[in-house]
């Protein structure tokens, strides 16, 4: 019996959430500026400990426009 691999098998080498300093970098802003974007709602955020972590696939939606902020 074989098993049917998917067209696409390859893992996704995208983070699945990184930390404010990221985000700032990736963005091209300051890290107050991710802080302030998630604590309006506009950015969704993971809190684990005293870190706040943001989704990157919602950075790569922000970053196209396709957000208001």
């Amino acid at each position: 019996m074989s098993v049917a691999t998917p067209v696409d098998s390859k893992p996704s080498l995208e983070p699945l959430l990184v930390p404010l300093s990221e985000a700032a970098r990736l963005l091209g802003v300051k890290i107050y500026s991710v802080r302030r974007l998630a604590r309006r709602g506009v950015l969704p955020r993971r809190v684990i400990g005293n870190r706040w972590l943001i989704p990157y696939a919602a950075l790569k939606t922000f970053a196209a426009g396709k957000v208001r902020s």
